[in-house]
């Protein structure tokens, strides 16, 4: 994710730089085979990206070659993970990749599923401690599951000045 985006602002620079943990900065992800290069230099053991990276990494040539021992953690987000993507990711580095969903006004978490999931669920997981998730109708009226409304969020990590709900689009709960 480049780090002008929240979500790699947020985990991959601040709370790793927080913890310790070595970041390493892709500067061209669009290079692929550059990249594979630069992942083979080092140890990893959380990757971080959307779809479109995890895709383009399983077609790139040496990427099944690389040394996934470490590897613990795969977070997608900024868009689903389409489920062939996450089959043929699952079956290469061995680790299921963990979805979530967030914004900016929320820097950026609002759900996550657990990150030791063993297969993509299709499902933006469940809301972070302290994290109020709903989805209402016009009327502000709470909608079950298989209903389409707009999804709502309140919570400590939600920017101040956002009141309920915070609406950001239609959706279908599922």
């Amino acid at each position: 994710m480049p780090i002008y985006h929240i979500y790699a602002l947020t985990s991959n620079l601040l709370t790793f730089a927080h913890l310790g943990i070595e970041n390493v900065l892709i500067t061209n992800p669009r290079d692929l085979s550059a990249f594979v290069r630069e992942l083979a230099r080092h140890s990893f053991s959380f990757l971080s990206g959307v779809n479109t990276l995890f895709d383009g990494l399983l077609a790139t040539p040496a990427f099944d070659s690389l040394d996934f021992r470490s590897l613990q953690i795969c977070l997608g987000g900024g868009t689903a993970v389409k489920a062939d993507t996450a089959l043929r990711w699952q079956r290469t580095p061995g680790v299921a990749i963990a979805q979530g969903y967030g914004l900016t006004e929320a820097s950026p978490m609002v759900t996550g599923n657990p990150m030791d999931s063993t297969e993509l669920t299709g499902s933006i997981g469940l809301p972070l401690p302290s994290t109020e998730v709903a989805i209402i109708d016009d009327a502000d009226r709470e909608l079950g599951f298989d209903e389409t409304g707009e999804i709502c969020v309140r919570g400590p990590q939600v920017m101040p000045g956002i009141s309920w709900p915070s609406c950001q689009r239609r959706v279908s709960a599922r």
